[in-house]
């Protein structure tokens, strides 16, 4: 598998009930998609990098089904307003804005989060890639 397995977080058992790492990665993974030239690596290994990703909070956010990395390219996003009341009917940027993850949670998973404690999240996922990735 290309991608290493959650025992990196063992002993942190709010990642095994609540999707935050996944779902952050997911919208990196996908911004690189759209944005830069793909990865050959994506490609060879899209079986893996599908299941390291978070396919509903993908589905919530892309106005497509996207089940390839190709998929993926030629895809976009839903407008912001379409997903959080009050929000500028124009089309979502990565990354993705904390009340999108807030709103996905919230709807899908029964969770209520606020922004400070999604932020902790986040800082605790970029600690994560520090340490393994560089």
């Amino acid at each position: 598998m290309a991608f290493k397995s959650l025992d990196v977080l063992s002993g942190c058992a709010v990642f095994l009930t609540i999707p935050y790492f996944r779902m952050f990665f997911t919208d990196s993974v996908t911004d690189i998609i759209r944005t830069q030239q793909t990865p050959t690596c994506f490609v060879e290994h899209e079986r893996d990098l599908f299941q390291a990703m978070q396919i509903p909070f993908l589905d919530f956010f892309a106005a497509q089904t996207c089940r390839t990395v190709r998929e993926i390219q030629n895809s976009w996003n839903k407008l912001y307003g379409e997903i959080v009341a009050g929000r500028p009917m124009e089309e979502l940027e990565h990354p993705l804005p904390g009340d999108i993850y807030c709103a996905y949670l919230e709807r899908n998973e029964k969770i209520q989060i606020g922004l400070s404690a999604l932020s902790n999240q986040k800082a605790a996922y970029k600690q994560l890639l520090k340490e393994r990735l560089c």
